[in-house]
Formats: structure tokens, sequence, C-alpha cells
């Protein structure tokens, strides 16, 4: 069966990742504070968060010209830190603070991806594999790819496999290209799950046909996001979510579905609603990804709470004073 270009999402997914703007705030974080005061001493890498943060408005007032003029001192023109190099290739890419420049986008990132910076050695790999703003090339491509991999960004290893997949830059193999989907897969990349999932469904790669896994790996990719995914969920004729999941997370919980069986019924739907009431949110009994996660965010809550009483009781049982358990202080915004 020939490989569809819809099937491998990866070669589409993992573009360069932008610095978003939040927007503008009324105050300026106390960690704000101390990376300028940080800056000015000569720290780079305070250079770096200073000029992140004004670049995204996070903590301070957005300012993406202020925000270069700290990258720019962080990156010190190639001799600096090489995330700082990044980041300045990505504000030439989307044009953020200056004006739109893939050349010059190219050139930071390939100093950056020069000293090992793995999101360098990644984003410098789409930009030859794509040829933005520099000559296309995909068998230099996918030797970037590898290397970011190796050095721990997952999505690079889906980015081999899909090269595997198409024949980009490698001989066409889907065996291969399902093993280095499996190595994303195992680091959580979304996009690996969703290929996988596409291989299980096909039987290629090596897999057998198993429309059960697929239904599997689909789910987890349906659970990040991927449309894809959710599109082929459908034509299974499955669910995005898991209904013995939802129904197991519910009796955890003390609501009652009926026999935990993955066919919902009447009793699931009731205990459903019984659960959004307890949440105070919409009442309709309907299962969903949504409700998947407020049901495992309320199982973690009910963890903690038991773990909470657990402490208070062997603390009172020792004979000392319980004076309660002291919330974590909020931790202040990093963009390390």
């Amino acid at each position: 069966m020939r490989i569809g270009r819809g099937m491998i999402v990866g070669l589409a997914v993992s573009l360069l990742i932008a610095v978003t703007a939040g927007g503008g705030v009324a105050q300026t974080s106390v960690s704000v504070v101390e990376w300028r005061r940080a800056a000015e001493a000569g720290d780079r890498i305070a250079m770096r968060n200073l000029g992140s943060a004004l670049m995204m408005g996070r903590g301070v007032e957005q300012n993406e010209r202020e925000a270069l003029r700290w990258l720019r001192q962080a990156a010190d023109n190639g001799n600096g830190d090489a995330i700082a190099m990044t980041r300045l290739g990505d504000a030439y890419i989307h044009g953020r603070g200056v004006e739109r420049d893939p050349r010059e986008a190219a050139r930071w990132i390939k100093m950056a991806a020069d000293k090992n910076e793995p999101m360098a050695l990644h984003n410098y790999g789409i930009m030859l594999r794509d040829g933005l703003g520099v000559e296309k090339n995909y068998p230099l491509s996918v030797n970037y790819f590898r290397r970011a991999g190796e050095l721990g960004n997952v999505e690079s290893f889906t980015n081999v496999g899909a090269s595997y997949a198409l024949g980009r830059g490698v001989r066409k193999d889907l065996v291969e290209a399902a093993r280095w989907f499996r190595k994303a897969a195992d680091l959580g990349s979304v996009t690996a799950f969703s290929n996988l999932g596409a291989l299980y469904e096909r039987g290629e790669g090596g897999f057998s046909k198993n429309r059960d896994e697929a239904i599997k790996y689909y789910r987890k990719a349906a659970e990040g996001g991927r449309t894809f995914a959710v599109e082929r969920l459908k034509a299974l004729n499955a669910t995005p979510h898991d209904p013995k999941e939802v129904q197991q997370l519910l009796s955890d919980l003390g609501f009652n579905p009926g026999v935990i069986d993955g066919q919902p019924g009447a009793k699931t739907s009731q205990a459903i609603r019984d659960f959004q009431k307890s949440r105070g949110v919409n009442v309709d009994g309907q299962a969903s990804l949504a409700l998947v996660g407020r049901l495992r965010d309320a199982l973690k809550q009910k963890a903690a709470a038991n773990s909470t009483t657990a402490q208070g009781s062997r603390s009172s049982s020792a004979g000392g004073a319980n004076f309660g358990v002291l919330k974590d202080l909020e931790k202040l915004d990093s963009l390390e």
C-alpha cells in the first residue's frame, strides 16, 4: 500500500518554535527585575531571559525591540549564549522587532547549532529540509535531526522517521521509519503517536493491521490535539477518549458507572452527571477528552488530599503539634 502524505504528520508539524506574544502586563514580575539587574551586570543568561520575557510580554510589558537588544548582547555575535542565538533566529523568521529575514535567521540558528544547541539543530534541520533561508538539502537535514534527537529534541526523532517514510534524504524504509516513530513516541511525541497509529491501521512499517493498536495511538495523539488522529478515530468508529478509562476514573472517584467494560450505558451517564454536578460544570452526562482531563485532575487532587491527611495523622501520632500543611509558595515564571 502506498503511503500518503496525510499519514506522515511529522513533516508538517515540527515547525520553528515561535516566541509567542503574551500581551502587556501591568506589573513587572520579581524575576524580570532580578534578570535586568543581573543582565546589566553582564550575566548572559540573564540577558537571554530578560530578552525572552520582553519578547513575549511575560512578567513585563512587551517590547520586541528592547528584547532584541538584550538577545544580541547575550549572543555576542556567535561567541555567547546559544539559546539567545536561537531566539534571535526565531525573531528574524517571524519578523518580531525586526524585518523578516530567513537568511539572517539561518545565520543565527546555524551559529547556535554549531554549539550543539538542540532546538537550533532541530530548526536548522527544518530550514535545510524546506529550503528556508538556505539551499534545500534533505540528506543534511536528516543529519541535523539525528543530532538534535540525540541531545533530547523529541520531535527531531519524529522528523527522522518522516524522512525514512517519504524517502527524503535517506532511502525509503517504512520499517526504519516505524523504529524512529517508536523512539519518539516513547519520549511522548504526539506526532509520533499519530504516525504509529497510521502504520498500525494500514499494516505497514513491519506491523500487521491492528485496529486496537491504531486506536490506542490515535487516542494519545487526539489528546495532544492532532486533528488527523481525531479524523481517523471517527473513520474507525471510535471515540477520541477511552470509554473504559472514563468508567474506571469515575469508579476510583466514588461515582458508580456500573460494570467497567468499556460499554457505557445509563449508569455511566448518570455517574458522569453526578461528577459534573460535584465540580460545578455544565451537566450533560457526555464523555469527552475534556471530561477525562477533569476526572484525572480530580483523582490527583484526591490522592494529594489523602496523602496530606496521612502525613497529618503520622505527625499527630508522633506527639508533635499538627499545624497543618503550608501551601507551596507561588513559583516565579522562569524561562529556563
